[in-house]
Parts: structure tokens; sequence; C-alpha cells
């Protein structure tokens, strides 16, 4: 499995994050085990779980928490093994009583994970309901582990909390549900049968699923309120991706606009004997969501592209390795993929005293630049037997692969290979021993020392013993393996668990960007309590944005951020609230510029120089948008497709755009843009050409590229 960074300005980490979540389904439609119960089911003491059998550890895992009720006399927090919650409704804040509440748990909530199937699994621990005053509260033996919340009531929309650990005490507001309803078009074609999925951005949790009616027509009703992503699709169209925040009670109302993709050709045969490969799989993503299989004769035949600078067709099947190779521009040709014979890995996962352990979770990775800012990752899951063997096939045979070992109550073991596994080959590993769970519990403060809330807090690192296996060579490290991430609950303490003895970078962020960095060390079956991080507030820069009007962004607050940047160059972002309220913190005391990177369509924002932290709110108007047009040729004038951007003192530069097929371009500017466009060939930046002097409103600009 793969995972496609682009690196354009924009946090590595967050698009990770952003392809993640949008890559596949986020949750079965069914539980693979219920519990209902109104006493705790397993009474384990955290660390039991690490010591006990096998098959105790496995009931453990399954049964690890059942509600109860409410206890009569209420300690002032809860412990590491008891989540407390309470219900209430979003805008009076009154108690809701008789809320269904069910405890969830998913074993790829606890670290980052490429494995959609392996995201799909998800546990019902418990249900329980809320009482009188909303309250409720569950017993969790697994200490640190995060659980997800799905709350129900009579007359609101369904809700799921993510992230949930034992020690919180989290209030969930509930609301009327929402609806959302649109028509999808093509050059005013009403479009049948069209999927559209609705999920919630930045999270595994998906709101609705369903597809368009005769006439083009969707509906997704009981919707709660989030900042979600609108996903719409089709294998005869260009795929369809829109911000939108769903407001409670609100019926919004959408129109997409798709596009009629091209398609791509080709045939896929074994490459030493050239024969065809029937049954493999094509696609233009690592998900491999909208994937076509190769017929008898190795033949595919894949629609709905959007050709670009940047897209990869992804062929796989069973044996051989994975490729990808990039196909922009090639959408007329026919092409042939070449598989080779893939290598294989295979071991046992056993305890300290050599018991099998059946219940791990095993995959192979390896990280690697795919094309230059483009970082890729090859995941492949493990299929194991009742007897703790794993095996793992189709390795790339150009690439260093490391392993990845997790079971309940054990340390996750990291561990790169011995060397290369070539074409054919099969590494047998023996035995890989699990350990003892240890774990990270501690605070984050400001400088004051009071207790800050939602900040996040990352994880990086793995076993001090991870390259032991190691014959020679540096192979480069998945850092998917080594990360993990979470959040500090209402009383700034945060928890990981499930670490083997190793030395972990702990880093927080507060909600307003400061940030701080720990290393902490840890022991197999040890608990590092106390850790204590400590990020200073600083000054802020807050205010509003309005539209021309005097009306607040709304809906188009989705698609936008605002960008602060220092005399060094460094950069900070903010989000803006739907009523158009902003407020980045945690600033020196220096001089920032602040702009709009990506303002919604048909409005700029001119940038603000010289705004010292600490002032009075900003009030910022977006202006109706000009523009600059024109065509990027070659120097036999025959017209090119490149990415092109403006830039200005005033406005700094704006991203990229691209020419159409004819090498035209439309950007838009504020209305006293006066500046430079410059365009660049896709694949050669050192291709490229520009025109100086341009004024808002010019359409007749022509680009000539050139080596340069």
């Amino acid at each position: 499995m793969r995972l496609l960074l682009v690196a354009m300005g924009v946090c590595l980490l967050a698009l990770l994050s952003w392809f993640l979540l949008l890559g596949g389904d986020m949750e079965p439609q069914a539980p693979q085990f219920t519990l209902e119960s109104q006493s705790a089911a397993v009474a384990l003491e955290p660390g039991d779980l690490a010591s006990a059998p096998t098959e105790l550890a496995a009931s453990a895992s399954r049964q690890a928490a059942a509600a109860v009720e409410p206890k009569a006399t209420r300690p002032a927090q809860p412990s590491p093994t008891e989540l407390w919650g309470r219900v209430i409704d979003a805008q009076s804040k009154a108690p809701v009583a008789n809320a269904d509440i069910e405890l969830l748990h998913c074993e790829a909530d606890e670290f980052w994970n490429l494995d959609l199937q392996y995201g799909k699994r998800v546990t019902t621990l418990g249900r329980t309901q809320s009482d009188a005053d909303g309250r409720f509260l569950f017993d969790v033996v697994r200490r640190a582990h995060p659980h997800r919340l799905r709350v129900q009531a009579a007359g609101y929309a369904t809700v799921t909390v993510p992230d949930n650990m034992g020690g919180n005490d989290v209030t969930i507001e509930l609301s009327s549900g929402a609806s959302v309803t649109g028509i999808v078009k093509c050059d005013e074609r009403l479009l049948a049968d069209i999927d559209v999925r609705i999920v919630v951005k930045g999270s595994a949790i998906e709101l609705a699923q369903t597809r368009t009616d005769a006439d083009g027509v969707f509906r997704c009703q009981g919707l709660p309120p989030a900042r979600a992503i609108l996903q719409v699709s089709s294998p005869e169209f260009e795929e369809v991706w829109k911000q939108l925040d769903i407001e409670a009670g609100l019926v919004h109302q959408i129109t997409i606009e798709m596009k009629a993709g091209k398609a791509l050709r080709g045939r896929v045969v074994e490459a030493t004997t050239g024969r065809p490969i029937a049954g493999a799989e094509v696609a233009t993503s690592w998900t491999f969501k909208r994937a076509v299989s190769t017929d008898t004769m190795g033949r595919f035949l894949l629609k709905g592209l959007r050709d670009s600078d940047y897209l990869m067709c992804h062929v796989r099947a069973p044996g051989y390795a994975s490729v990808r190779q990039s196909v922009s521009g090639k959408l007329d040709e026919e092409c042939e993929i070449r598989l080779v014979q893939g290598g294989a890995v295979a071991g046992r996962v056993v305890d300290e005293s050599g018991k099998p352990v059946p219940s791990a979770y095993v995959a192979v990775a390896a990280d690697f630049a795919e094309q230059p800012g483009i970082q890729g990752c090859d995941w492949i899951p493990a299929s194991m037997d009742n007897d703790g063997r794993f095996q793992v096939v189709s390795l790339l045979v150009d690439q260093h692969y490391w392993l990845l070992a997790r079971a309940a109550g054990f340390g996750t073991r990291v561990y790169a290979l011995p060397h290369i596994v070539g074409s054919g080959e099969r590494l047998d590993l023996g035995d890989v021993v699990l350990r003892a769970a240890g774990g990270i519990e501690g605070r984050v403060v400001d400088e004051n020392g009071t207790t800050i809330p939602r900040a996040s807090v990352s994880l990086s690192g793995c076993n001090d013993d991870s390259k032991s296996w190691l014959a020679s060579g540096e192979p480069t490290r998945v850092f998917q393996f080594e990360m993990r991430h979470s959040s500090t609950d209402a009383l700034g303490v945060f928890r990981f668990a499930g670490l083997a003895a190793g030395q972990y970078s702990l880093r927080a962020e507060a909600s307003w960007g400061s940030e701080v960095t720990q290393i902490v060390g840890v022991a197999d079956g040890a608990q590092q309590e106390g850790i204590l991080l400590t990020i200073p507030r600083g000054k802020a820069i807050s205010g509003t944005v309005e539209l021309p009007s005097g009306e607040p962004l709304g809906q188009l607050a989705a698609e936008t951020w605002l960008q602060l940047i220092d005399d060094r160059g460094g950069y900070r972002t903010c989000q803006i609230a739907a009523d158009g309220a902003f407020r980045v913190e945690g600033l020196s005391d220096q001089a920032y510029t602040l702009s709009m990177p990506h303002p919604p369509e048909g409005f700029q924002l001119v940038s603000m120089k010289e705004i010292m932290p600490g002032g009075p709110p900003l009030r910022l108007v977006l202006e109706h948008a000009s523009f600059v047009a024109g065509r990027v040729i070659d120097q036999d004038g025959k017209p090119l497709r490149a990415q092109v951007y403006v830039y200005s003192l005033e406005i700094g530069g704006v991203p990229l755009d691209e020419t159409d097929d004819q090498g035209q371009f439309r950007i838009e500017v504020p209305a006293a843009f006066r500046g430079t466009v410059v365009a660049r060939a896709p694949d050669d930046a050192s291709y490229k050409g520009q025109v100086t002097d341009v004024r808002a409103g010019q359409s007749d600009l022509v680009i000539t590229l050139a080596k340069q």
C-alpha cells in the first residue's frame, strides 16, 4: 500500500493526514463483537495484560470496557482506567437523559496506520445510557488507549467522538440534524448514480454515503455539525472534493460541476516472459478506491482521469512487486506495465516465554522519494495463523523494508530487515519477541502553570534495538511506524501506551501554534509518569474577516485560511470560523505580514504588513477579485501545459495554477495587482519564462518557456 505526500509549502504531516483520512472507508457497518453489561467485565490492573496468558490478553482486549452507572460518591476526577462523560444539548447546555452511548475501539487509531482494511476493524466494547444529569461512565481496562464514543438520542443527530481515554471527562454536545442536498451535473447534463460521501475533515469518521438519483439529486440527512469533506466520484468523471461547514438544523444546498475524464489504456505483463497478467488491479491512487482489473490478455481501461503534472498509475497483483509509474501527459497513449516477482518475509510472533501471539498485527513498509518533493510509502500487511506465524509477500525488490509487530498489552516493536529482499527470495526472520508494554503520561501547561486543554501532542521513536538485525546499510526510516498523535484532555493530560523500551521525542503544540519538544526514555513494562511540557502563550493577533457586503464568510470559511509570516520567513496558519473570527496566539514581539494564500473563488485579500501582536482586533474585508490571463507557449509557438503563478511585493506569491491543453490560464488577483507572472514546465523547473510589469485585468499575456 502506498501513501503520497505533496509538499508545496504545506506541512508534510498535515497532507499525509489528509490523504489517509480520505483514502478509505471509515467504519464498518457492523462491529466484530458486542458486549452489553452494567458491571465491569474484566477486573485487571493496567499492567496485567502484559503478563497474562495470550488467550486472556486477547479476551481482555475484546472486553476491555463495560458500561457502569455513575457512582453515588464521585471523586474529583476520573482515574486512568475510568472514562467519564456528560451529554448535553448544544444550544441550551441542558443535560440529555437516556442518550444511548457506545464505547468503540479501533486498534488502528493507536498509531499512524496506512492499512485501510485494518482501519475498518472497530469493536464495540460497551453500551450504557446517560442519567438524568446527562452523565455516563465506562471502566476501561486498556489504560491510555484511544476509544470512540458514539452517541444517539431522540431528536438529535448521531455523533461519534474519537480519541477518548481513561482519565478523560468529556462533554458531548448534541444538535438537531442538518441536511446536505445537491445536484451533480456535467455541462448542464444531470448525472445519475454518482457516488457521494461526506467525511469529517481530519478524523476517520464517515457521516454519510449515498448516490444521486435519476435527476442527479442527492440527499444526506441527520448530520451533526462538522467541518467536513464532500467527495463526489464516478468511473466516468473527474473526482471532486469540496469542503463544507455543516451547521446544526440547516439545509445546505450544493451544486457540483463534474468534468468528463480522460482514459488510461494499457496492458500488464510479466517482466521476464512478457506474458499477460490477468486480475491485476490498476488505479491512480495508493488506496485503489477506483481500481479496475485486467482481463485475460492483461488489458485494462481506467476512465475518469484528469491529466496533470502529477498523475501516477498504481498496479498490484498477488505475488508480484507493486508498480507506480508516472502517466502524466500519456493518457492518449497505450502504456505497458511490467511486473516482477516480489520478495517475501516470514517469521513468528511470540512473548517473552516463547508462547505464540496470534492476535498480533504485523506489517512491513519502506519509505522512499518517489519524485522530487513527493514521498512514497509501500506498506504491506502480513497474513497470520493461529500459531503466531506470519508471512508478507510482494515486497519491492529495490527497497529496504522495516517490520512492525504489535499486540494488546505489548510494546510495539520496529526492526529494519537485515537486507533488501530480492525477487523471489523468502527471508525467514525466526521469532519476533514482544515484551510488556511501557507508557508515557504527562501534562501540558503554559508559563504560569495553567493547564492547556486540547493541545496537540505527538510522539516519535521506537525500541532501542530497532537496527539489531541489520547486516549493513542504513535504510530510510518509516516514520509512519514511529509516529503517534494524541491531544490533551480538559485537565491538560496526555497519555501514550504500547511502547517498547527506547528513547522517544515528545512534541506538544498549543492551538496558537507555539510548541515544545522533550526526549523521554521508556523501559519495557514501565509507566513513565509526571512529564511536564511547558508552552508559553506569547502575544496574539485576532480579528474578523468579512465579505465586501459586510457579511461573514459562512461556508466559504471552510475553503481558506490566513497566513502570518515573520521577518525570518517563518510562517503560521490560522483557520477562520464561519462567523469570520480568527485568533493566532503564541507570537513573539515582532512585525508580521498577514495574507490569505487561497481566498474563496471570486474574492481576494490584500496582504497587510507590519502588524504587531497585542494590538486591537483587526477587521479584514475581502474585495472582489480581478484577474490576469493569457497563454504559455514554447519557442516554436506551440501551446504548452505549464504551472503558472503571479508575484508582487504587495501580495507575495500566489499558489500554482495550471494551463489547459491549449496553454491557456486565468488567475484571480487583487484589483490593485501589479507584478510578475511566471510559468514553468511541470517536470522541469529550469524550463520557464515570465512577464513583468503585469497589471490586473490584462488578458493577452504570452509567456514563452525556455531553458534557464
